[in-house]
């Protein structure tokens, strides 16, 4: 439904109203936790370290900012080296404070565990593609396909349905089949759903679209519960808050990345691909004549003045070329989507070989 709405708001009434949108929902949601969830905290004593959070703060903060100024032309190089620098320093404050805090807001001593670190690796990798996707996506419909906001969204919209009750039977099948096995297959799912998005071009037809955002999102609500649950499986219970408190830092962290890097990616692509397309077109080329005069013949049966015509039909041309240039680097960047979740799958490989080797041991 965000989707939607947000689509509709953009068109008929203020991009600025997208920002309330989640207003309604949310004081229904916190309404609703008062009254249903239990109202019972297990108070152990442990505060809350407020250092920790402003070390992480200061590391995670130029560190977005960084990646997301570097993709501008005019971005200056003092700039970008003082926010490198920044994420530095923030880096080094925040694993020193954590290390030393008797109660850390993030236990990296967890780390230390072969098969934590593996599956933290794994749910980094698959939120930077799962969120790079779920930005580009709507954009790519919108400057590729030609859709509007409103339609982009009801596009997603039957991807949604099928995928909530997808995801209510992963979540069934992950207590009949391994976790790892779960998330594998939807690893290895996203990883050639997304080299087919990279063949997709303006002809592509809206059920074949439609068809692979079904997919895309089957596959990201079947991938949580057993990936949780595998985490829940490899931690002691003492470990559990912590365990999971780091899993969604992570996750939250990678989400956040992931809708930067794409579209770092994604503008250097693109204008990679538009430079490239200037300098190997030939003006003096046959196709160039015969193209130009097939688009001059177009313009003047629409009516347009003879003396705008040749003006217009190079201008008509240059945004294919642009256009094409587009298409190009949204494909490239649902490429690089696909690696990041091949990359996570061979993660998970490690996640699997070490939880076996410690099982072995145990035993």
């Amino acid at each position: 439904m965000s989707f939607t709405l947000g689509g509709y708001c953009l068109e008929q009434l203020s991009w600025r109203m997208i920002f309330f949108l989640g207003i309604p929902s949310g004081i229904v949601a916190a309404i609703l936790g008062l009254l249903l969830l239990p109202q019972r905290r297990e108070y152990r004593g442990t505060p809350v370290d407020y250092p920790g959070l402003l070390a992480l703060a200061m590391f995670l903060v130029p560190l977005i900012l960084g990646i997301s100024w570097a993709r501008r032309d005019d971005a200056d190089t003092s700039t970008l080296l003082l926010l490198g620098l920044a994420t530095v320093v923030g880096s080094g404050l925040f694993i020193t404070r954590e290390l030393w805090a008797q109660f850390p807001v993030v236990n990296l001593r967890l780390f230390a565990r072969p098969a934590f670190s593996c599956l933290i690796c794994t749910a980094f990798l698959n939120m930077v593609g799962l969120f790079g996707a779920q930005f580009m996506i709507p954009i790519f419909l919108q400057q590729v396909m030609g859709y509007t906001p409103l339609h982009a969204g009801l596009i997603i919209v039957p991807a949604l349905a099928v995928a909530a009750v997808g995801g209510t039977v992963a979540g069934r099948l992950s207590d009949v089949f391994s976790p790892r096995l779960m998330v594998w297959v939807g690893l290895g799912l996203l990883t050639g759903v997304f080299q087919l998005f990279a063949t997709v071009s303006a002809f592509t037809t809206s059920g074949v679209l439609i068809g692979y955002i079904i997919l895309y999102r089957v596959c990201l609500f079947s991938i949580q519960t057993p990936m949780t649950s595998l985490n829940v499986q490899m931690l002691e219970p003492d470990q559990l808050r912590m365990g999971q408190g780091v899993l969604g830092t992570v996750r939250n962290i990678g989400a956040a990345l992931g809708v930067t890097i794409t579209s770092v990616i994604f503008e250097h692509r693109r204008l990679s691909h538009q430079l490239l397309s200037y300098s190997a077109y030939n003006l003096a080329s046959p196709e160039h004549v015969y193209t130009l005069r097939e688009v001059e013949h177009v313009l003047r049966g629409a009516g347009i003045h003879e003396t705008d015509v040749p003006t217009m039909a190079l201008r008509a041309l240059r945004q294919q070329i642009d256009r094409e240039a587009i298409a190009d680097g949204f494909r490239d960047s649902f490429f690089s989507m696909s690696v990041c979740f091949l990359l996570a799958m061979l993660a998970l490989i490690g996640v699997a070989r070490v939880h076996k080797t410690s099982v072995r041991k145990g035993a």
